[in-house]
């Protein structure tokens, strides 16, 4: 009887009786190792959901006692039921009519602040008409008051998303994989280094929100990046400005990427080699130095079975996401290093 679904037509207010009757032979019988299995019980109030999202544009378009326009809060995502480590989704779609609702309270009032709570990216196919979205994740018990914090502007949010959110499944780097090239019950994962940003970089598609995004209520300006000559170890370091041009405290994350335009096998566009979080008071300005090594240039090259990094003009991009690159240097290694990492 594992994951039927009954329904009862019950009453508010009043008490009822529940008999469960289960059995663990058919779930141990499937498994070698002992195991206890498990066991899960709920319920939840049956609704039209057509009702509901006209109660939930109704509350949007109400304004405060003081005769000021409004503002909503809307909360959406996943939980684990619909993603998990133990299981893949299907698609990047929020679930069920989670997608009329936000469409139809951002039509109701445009002051509205999407919160969206998922581990992984989602399509937002709304996205051009919610003026503020904030990326929740899943911060466990104290999320609420955290969120809280960040929407009353007791707290300037400064964290990047450390993942790329697509457009549309069909832009992910492993879609041609997934799914489509599945062999008994295996995904290939061809997709090789060209991962998360580094596909994206390679086919030259606009995501949604690139890797390293993240807005604050600060902006940030980017400024007089030098990088250093590497040395005979293959360590040079990279020094460049940042000024928080707001009159509010903020902290920025500076990604430091390196491009190879010539090499012996393919790379990518460019890798993040370093970052740096840096906090700045409203108008300060602050000198950021970042230290980096032969790690920063190289590759393993498996025809040799080591590590390479070849002699060459490499690029020094500092950036506040994979996509907004705000400044671009070159240095050079004189001779080709090697090393087996052992």
């Amino acid at each position: 009887m594992a994951g039927e679904l009954k329904t009862a037509g019950l009453k508010a207010g009043q008490s009822y009786d529940l008999e469960l009757r289960v059995s663990n032979h058919e779930f141990a019988s499937r498994s070698p190792l002992p195991c206890w299995g498990g066991l899960r019980i709920g319920g939840i109030c049956q609704f039209d959901g057509e009702k509901a999202i006209k109660d939930a544009v109704a509350l949007a378009q109400d304004s405060d006692a003081h005769g000021l326009p409004s503002v909503a809060i809307l909360v959406v995502g996943l939980n684990h039921e619909w993603e998990s480590e133990g299981f893949d989704r299907p698609d990047l779609d929020l679930p069920l009519l989670t997608n009329p609702l936000v469409s139809a309270v951002l039509n109701a009032n445009h002051n509205t602040v999407v919160v969206n709570q998922t581990g992984t990216p989602v399509a937002m196919p709304w996205i051009d008409d919610a003026p503020a979205i904030l990326q929740a994740f899943y911060g466990g018990n104290e999320l609420g008051n955290g969120i809280a914090d960040v929407l009353w502007g007791k707290v300037n949010p400064s964290a990047k998303i450390s993942l790329t959110f697509p457009k549309r499944l069909e832009d992910n780097p492993s879609f041609g994989s997934f799914g489509r090239g599945q062999e008994h019950g295996k995904v290939l994962y061809n997709e090789g280094i060209f991962v998360g940003y580094r596909g994206y970089d390679l086919r030259n598609i606009r995501p949604l929100f690139p890797f390293g995004f993240g807005l604050s209520y600060s902006t940030f300006e980017y400024s007089d990046l030098q990088a250093s000559s590497v040395s005979k170890k293959g360590e040079f370091s990279v020094t460049f400005k940042i000024k928080n041009t707001s009159k509010i405290f903020g902290r920025e994350v500076a990604q430091i990427y390196i491009s190879d335009p010539e090499a012996s096998l393919p790379r990518p566009v460019k890798e993040l080699k370093g970052f740096v979080k840096v906090a700045l008071e409203g108008g300060e300005t602050k000198t950021v130095k970042v230290d980096l090594n032969r790690e920063a240039l190289g590759f393993y090259d498996d025809r040799q079975m080591c590590w390479v990094a070849e002699k060459g003009t490499f690029k020094v991009l500092v950036a506040a996401s994979a996509e907004d690159i705000r400044l671009e240097a070159e240095t050079e290694l004189a001779a080709t290093l090697t090393w087996t990492g052992l």
